[in-house]
Parts: structure tokens; sequence; C-alpha cells
């Protein structure tokens, strides 16, 4: 069976997850069942200092990670990350169908994935769901050392400075339809 999974890429703050965002809207519009989540993040003195979990089916948000120490939160580098959020996220991802009508998004995968940590578990899960169309946030960087620990085959690869929007929805609607 054909690798359905696609890789919105860009450099650190390019707009990954706005185009993410952007495009699972214009997929559900299209008539597609979009799930997973993206992670928008905030500035504060010109640095990124939050992010937030905002599931794709409902719209909830909740928070993710933030800059510095938080008690009770896992730390990862600069940044400490909400178990809960883990924990649902996780859980989403787990409880994917395995449906052709399905597009799933997880952002961001990283470093941390790399390093076994965050997603890294439920997207092992989620890769052996074959029908399941699947769009992965990923930092340049970080391409070719997930799709090796992943062992993802032959994705789609979106750059987001070179692919526009339009042409990402209309290559993704017409996988759909002929896979």
């Amino acid at each position: 069976m054909m690798n359905k999974t696609f890789i919105i890429s860009g450099e650190v703050h390019g707009g990954k997850t706005t185009y993410a965002a952007g495009l699972s809207k214009r997929l559900t519009d299209n008539g597609l069942q979009v799930t997973g989540f993206v992670c928008p993040g905030t500035f504060k003195n010109n640095h990124r200092n939050a992010f937030d979990l905002k599931f794709l089916h409902s719209g909830q948000q909740m928070p993710f990670a933030r800059a510095g120490h938080v008690d009770g939160w896992i730390n990862y580098k600069r940044f400490s990350f909400n178990p809960e959020a883990l924990y649902l996220g996780a859980k989403q991802l787990d409880a994917i169908e395995n449906s052709e009508q399905t597009v799933v998004f997880v952002d961001e995968i990283g470093q941390w994935e790399l390093e076994d940590g965050g997603w890294a578990e439920a997207i092992i899960g989620l890769m052996q769901n074959k029908k399941t169309m699947k769009i992965l946030v990923v930092r340049k960087k970080f391409i070719s050392k997930i799709l090796e620990k992943f062992k993802i085959d032959s994705p789609i690869i979106f750059d987001i400075q070179q692919t526009s929007f339009d042409a990402a929805c209309e290559h993704i609607m017409h996988f759909n339809l002929t896979h």
C-alpha cells in the first residue's frame, strides 16, 4: 500500500503551524475528516515563550509548553511541557481510525521525538495506520532523521517557502481521490 504521509516543512518561526492550521481548515471545507493538532506559539521580547495545543476536530485549546520551569511539568531544553496536554494529544493519535477519509495533523515533530520523547511513541503507532493520510510538521533540518527513525517511506514534502497553500491542498485532495 502506498505511503500516505505528507510533511510540512520550513525553518524555525517560518510559519509552519500557520500553514498547517490553514490547510486543515481547507481540507475540512473539502469534506475530509481532519483530526490531530497544531501548536500555535506566542512571542515575548522577540523570543518564543509559549505554545498551546489546539485540537483540530474540536477547536479545544490548552497550554502545551512554556519557557522556563513550571512545577509539575516535564522539562525539555528551555521549555516545560504540560503532561496533561501530552497525554491528551497522544491519546487522540492512538484513537485515530484507519480510514481513507481521515487526515491527521501532528505539529511539530523534532529533536525531542528523535530522543524518544514528546509524540514519539504515538507517531510509531500512527505510522502503522496505512489508510489514513498523515500530515507531519517537521523543521527542515530534522527531515532525514525523522524519516529514518519513524520508517517513513517516500513522503510528499511541502516546503512552505516553495509550495503554495493552494497547491498543497489541491495535491492532497487529488492524492486522496487517486490512492
